[in-house]
């Protein structure tokens, strides 16, 4: 680990004065505007909420914008993951959510505090089959074009999109 993700880590984790002070540790060893890597960037909706009130944080607009950035996407896709959930339930298919957003939902007093990945939906192995004729017959579209038999059988899950924009993994 390098001595600027230390750093952040740290300012996530911590709080108060000690927060300030490996924030400002952050800000001279790494330039904000480029984080651009997963890794560092995830941090940073915590790195808000730990240094939330403390005066003379140039970057406290910024990182309030991350975090109610990354709240409003959690938002809308457990809105979006309860919807397809539910229309796999009336197709027969029992499913949950799963990974990053499962844990962001059941964990996190604040869901503005962990970015996460995107939608999964568990199913049964035994029920991928119909999950995904379901799923396709609501304008999902499986990305690959393996038979649907032996897609099944020969993975754990599949990545979808409807409409261009919207995204979803399956996992059985």
């Amino acid at each position: 680990m390098s001595k600027d993700e230390a750093a952040l880590l740290c300012t996530a984790l911590g709080s108060g004065d000690a927060a300030a002070r490996h924030w400002t540790t952050f800000t001279s060893l790494f330039d904000f505007d480029d984080i651009w890597d997963d890794e560092r960037y995830s941090l940073l909706p915590a790195v808000h909420v730990a240094l939330e009130g403390i005066p003379g944080i140039v970057e406290a607009p910024r990182l309030a914008g991350i975090h109610r950035r990354t709240w409003f996407a959690n938002q809308t896709g457990l809105a979006a993951a309860a919807q397809t959930v539910t229309l796999l339930a009336d197709g027969g298919v029992p499913a949950c959510l799963h990974g990053d957003l499962a844990i962001a939902a059941t964990l996190c007093t604040d869901l503005g505090m962990r970015v996460t990945g995107g939608r999964e939906i568990l199913v049964a192995a035994e029920d991928a089959g119909a999950a995904l004729q379901t799923l396709a017959a609501n304008g999902w579209q499986r990305v690959g074009q393996a038979p649907l038999d032996r897609f099944v059988a020969h993975t754990d899950g599949a990545l979808l999109t409807r409409d261009r924009q919207d995204r979803l993994r399956l996992v059985w």
